[in-house]
């Protein structure tokens, strides 16, 4: 008989060979366990098992949105899966919008499926429209070189840029930009540990542009074969050469890696994808077709006017 149940604690490997099983993907524990925090596994996660076989799995990585001067308790949907036929995961799903979505608890989802899966999203689980990922890339030079200033050279005009994680710049910048793209991932220094610090198996580079002694811009970036990803971008819009400059040191490191192109995903920052655009950086499509959409919990709170605005960076997702 299937059973539709909450998380209890072990049921981690099970989910991981159910995981395996349906994407034809390696999935190590501890990959899982960074994924699915212990909040998530308790309030964000419903499976369908019989006799100790998952046969379905719904879960979110809890997110707090800001959305025009509030705060939205959200869910990335992650990770979702069935081994059976839709019916079974339809069910899921409709108790888990059941058990843990509304007021007070996970108030939104929303989540990147592909083109296979959008549209079982919008006809069978209530889903706003998807948009089209705004991805966007631009060739790397193989002779490029940064002309980003040294630490010794800092009483020169202009932006340094430093590398290296920096999460308390990283939650000032945060806090000094964070009114330009107001509906937002809150992405402050918790953000940055968790999302990039906290992974395992995974290397990332940060960058931290630094102009009149405070952090302007922020970049974390990830080299892949010959693709090297700016995975995430902070801005306070205030200094343009600042962000130009950080642009020159993602070239650098990926030009460093033997990498051939940069690929970068930017929604929400118009003043951002104006500044990039004149540097060579070009529209594309999503290499993996994928989409942004949202269901919304909250009657005031429109899903699809919320993904035509919200900023979004690799870093909203967990697939770099």
């Amino acid at each position: 008989m299937v059973s539709i149940r909450r998380y209890r604690e072990g049921d981690g490997p099970a989910i991981v060979r159910g995981f395996e099983r349906v994407f034809d993907q390696p999935r190590a524990l501890e990959e899982w366990a960074w994924k699915f925090p212990r909040e998530a596994r308790e309030s964000a996660l419903l499976l369908a098992e019989r006799d100790g076989e998952v046969l379905a799995h719904f879960a979110a990585i809890p997110v707090t949105l800001q959305v025009d001067g509030r705060r939205v308790r959200a869910g990335q949907a992650v990770d979702v899966y069935s081994t059976r036929r839709p019916g079974l995961f339809v069910r899921l799903v409709d108790r888990f919008y059941e058990e843990l979505c509304g007021p007070g608890r996970l108030e939104l989802l929303y989540g990147f499926p592909g083109e296979r899966h959008f549209a079982l999203g919008v006809k069978r689980l209530r889903y706003s429209e998807p948009l089209a990922v705004r991805c966007f890339t631009r060739p790397v030079a193989p002779g490029e070189r940064s002309r980003v200033r040294s630490l010794w050279a800092r009483w020169r005009p202009g932006p340094t840029v430093r590398e290296g994680a920096d999460p308390a710049a990283a939650e000032w910048l945060w806090r000094r930009s964070a009114a330009r793209t107001p509906v937002s991932a809150i992405r402050d220094r918790g953000w940055i540990e968790r999302r990039f610090l906290g992974r395992p198996r995974v290397a990332y580079r940060h960058l931290v542009a630094w102009h009149r002694g405070r952090p302007a811009a922020l970049a974390v970036v990830r080299v892949s074969g010959e693709t090297a990803h700016w995975a995430e971008l902070v801005w306070d819009g205030e200094s343009p050469r600042s962000l130009e400059a950080l642009d020159t040191a993602v070239g650098w490191i990926a030009a460093r890696a033997g990498a051939r192109e940069l690929r970068l995903w930017l929604g929400g920052d118009p003043a951002a994808e104006k500044l990039l655009s004149g540097r060579g950086w070009q529209q594309a499509p999503e290499p993996q077709g994928l989409h942004l959409g949202a269901v919304s919990f909250l009657p005031d709170l429109d899903p699809a006017d919320l993904c035509r605005r919200l900023f979004v960076t690799m870093g909203d997702a967990d697939l770099v």
